[in-house]
């Protein structure tokens, strides 16, 4: 098999995972397809008047409002997440040392390996911690993309202004 050949069986993987993230994770009750549709802006043209204008910051003012709060909240859902996977974690390594430790015949293994097998017991845990980072990335973007749009709008309401 070659190299192109993996590379095409890997992108029905990559196709899935697409559909999963857009399509069937949901944040607050609707899929990042969703709110990509909510989180549209106008465009910004050269032959925009005034009114354009204050239509477009009224929109910006509007999404910072949405962008701003869901990235709250997908902040404190990820460090939730982060704390409940670490803590998960912990238990189990220790609970995991301490059967070892009660038991004269087996020897106590490296912490790496130690914590990599309790890993695989906090499966849901860890899933839930990526799945908040995937929403945290996601708003984290568009919080991302406002700031640059804000620069804009300033940009043109003084272009605007200027020529007034």
């Amino acid at each position: 098999m070659s190299s192109v050949d993996f590379i095409i069986d890997a992108n029905q993987d990559v196709e899935d995972a697409f559909d999963i993230v857009c399509e069937g994770l949901k944040f607050k009750n609707k899929t990042l397809d969703e709110w990509s549709g909510e989180l549209t802006f106008p465009l910004l043209s050269p032959g925009m008047g005034y009114g354009d204008l204050q239509v477009a910051n009224c929109r910006y003012v509007e999404l910072s409002e949405l962008v701003m709060a869901n990235y709250a909240i997908a902040k404190s859902v990820f460090d939730y997440s982060s704390m409940s996977y670490n803590n998960a974690l912990k238990k189990k390594t220790s609970s995991m040392l301490e059967a070892i430790r009660q038991d004269a015949t087996k020897r106590v293994p490296g912490f790496d390996t130690l914590e990599k097998t309790a890993s695989l017991d906090c499966i849901n845990q860890y899933t839930s911690l990526k799945v908040s980072e995937i929403f945290l990335d996601f708003w984290k973007t568009y919080y991302e993309k406002l700031n640059l749009l804000d620069s804009r709008l300033s940009n043109l309401n003084f272009l605007y202004k200027a020529k007034v």
